[in-house]
């Protein structure tokens, strides 16, 4: 998944990476927008999901994910998604890949 700004620059890449983001879907560590982006994908597909703000922030709580893992990406992040000084949130931008989908990690395990 690449995120970023819908008006701006890239701010994290995990195919820059080589490391696919994975999550469980209803799990309240990640955000909303990008649940629901994933929902009616299926494997192999991929999307450019437009998140709006009130799906894709966590201002006042705590940061849900993704957040990126670099420290110049991080703080891109926390300077424009996670700031209550700002008074415009923009837009996230995804272009998601779905790998595939699978049973969820027993964390007893």
């Amino acid at each position: 998944q690449t995120s970023g700004a819908r008006y701006g620059s890239k701010i994290d890449s995990t195919k820059d990476r080589d490391e696919p983001f994975s999550f469980v879907v209803g799990d309240d560590d990640v955000i909303a927008g990008l649940q629901e982006a994933v929902s009616t994908m299926r494997p192999g597909g991929v999307r450019r999901a437009y998140i709006p703000a009130a799906l894709g922030y966590t201002l006042g709580k705590t940061a849900k994910q993704p957040v990126p893992p670099g420290f110049a990406e991080y703080q891109r992040w926390k300077n424009i998604y996670d700031n209550p000084n700002r008074p415009y949130q923009p837009d996230l931008v995804m272009d998601i890949k779905l790998f595939k989908f699978g049973a969820a990690k027993d964390a007893a395990s």
